[in-house]
């Protein structure tokens, strides 16, 4: 071989050397600019669900964005797995009071279901405008979700953290962003392909977003009236106050009782006016909602109610830790109060019901009021005495005509 020849092949050597040098080296400097891939938006759902008898609540869900770990590959059908570049812009899930609510979901829908419950949706937006992606491969974000203002009562289904990776693939020279996947948790491998991963169900299934859980509980109170000298017409009052909740909080109002009245009517045995009880009984601070509802203008409600005997009122959708109070006013009878609660308050007072560590649980009040008299039975006997007396006094006097009237005859 010619000098020549050599040289050229020396030289064709090293072009080729740094050709694939240059291919190894991540960046742009395998694609120009305009065949880069450029992001573009993407989206998740985000589903809270609720007991079919509970409101929305105000709630936010607070969500950020970070680069997620890189992953080599190690076979060829793997894809190259990078630290996600840029800084994306993701936007908060913001429920409130009066959103629409559905008992089933459509198909697009994946949240699952009790018959006893209904759900709410966000829709979830991440921006990728403005970052590019130099290579084809997998670039990886972590999404995580944080409870923000009133949302501390919904439970999370599944991670709070989840990956979103974002495919790159080379068509023909031109880089382009082929999809974005929303997998449960964190994953560490370069396995999942737009088709589905091979890890776990829990851990690398895809899902379309979040899932949260509302948790609420239902407060119920009632009046009973025992005794002989107790009146089953009076009215008694009772004030509920409602703690650790968030501005604007809307609780459903169930009067129930076969005599129930939403207004009241005044009696002799009711000290109360009608107005100030038809007031109470008739409580509706939200008017676009159907029924009766008391609506928190701050963490604190408080509530007058006024109940004959046999009557009750619920109130549903308390928030898990809301704290209550329910004190009956006092009258001239004996009161006493059943508490279902078993995280209640150790009263001394017989004629309230509370609980100032958080509800978490149905709860059932039942105020029983006794005024009962003894009847003195001796009243009774000496009524009796003289009246015997005087049945026999007059049967004598009879007697006593009749002989007389025949002697008179028989003279």
């Amino acid at each position: 071989m010619n000098m020549k020849k050599i040289t050229a092949a020396l030289v064709s050597a090293v072009a080729i050397a740094s050709m694939s040098a240059m291919s190894l080296t991540a960046g742009a400097a395998n694609y120009a600019d305009d065949k880069q891939a450029e992001g573009s938006t993407t989206t998740f759902s985000k589903y809270l669900v609720m007991d079919k008898e509970a409101n929305v609540p105000n709630a936010t869900f607070n969500y950020s964005i970070a680069a997620g770990a890189a992953k080599a590959a190690t076979t060829a059908e793997q894809s190259e797995v990078y630290a996600g570049l840029g800084t994306p812009t993701i936007t908060n899930a913001v429920f409130e009071a009066g959103d629409t609510t559905y008992d089933t979901a459509p198909t697009e829908d994946t949240v699952e279901l009790e018959d006893t419950e209904k759900y709410a949706k966000k829709t979830v937006t991440v921006d990728f405008t403005g970052i590019t992606f130099p290579e084809p491969g997998v670039y990886r974000y972590v999404v995580t979700e944080e409870l923000g203002t009133g949302s501390q009562a919904c439970d999370i289904e599944g991670s709070a953290t989840k990956t979103l990776d974002v495919y790159v693939v080379d068509t023909n020279g031109t880089l382009s962003v082929s999809n974005y996947v929303l997998y449960n948790a964190i994953i560490d491998t370069n396995d999942y392909k737009n088709e589905g991963g091979t890890s776990s169900e829990s851990d690398g299934k895809k899902v379309a977003g979040y899932q949260n859980s509302y948790d609420t509980n239902d407060l119920t109170f009632s009046k009973t009236v025992a005794g002989n000298q107790a009146s089953k017409d009076k009215y008694f009052k009772f004030t509920v106050t409602i703690e650790n909740i968030v501005a604007g909080t809307v609780f459903d109002v169930i009067g129930k009782g076969t005599t129930f009245e939403a207004e009241p009517s005044a009696n002799t045995a009711t000290e109360y006016s009608a107005e100030d009880m038809a007031a109470a009984n008739g409580v509706d601070d939200n008017d676009t909602l159907p029924g009766q509802q008391i609506v928190a203008t701050s963490g604190t409600v408080t509530k007058d109610f006024y109940l004959q005997n046999g009557q009750s009122v619920k109130i549903n959708g308390l928030p898990a830790g809301a704290k209550y109070t329910i004190v009956e006013a006092e009258e001239d009878y004996t009161p006493s109060v059943d508490n279902s609660d078993t995280k209640k308050n150790t009263e001394t007072d017989t004629d309230t019901a509370s609980n100032s560590t958080g509800i978490d649980q149905d709860v059932t009040a039942a105020f029983t009021n006794t005024k009962s008299g003894t009847i003195p039975t001796g009243i009774l006997l000496s009524i009796a005495a003289p009246a015997v007396i005087g049945l026999i006094a007059i049967g004598f006097i009879v007697t006593l005509l009749a002989k007389n009237r025949r002697k008179a005859e028989e003279e």
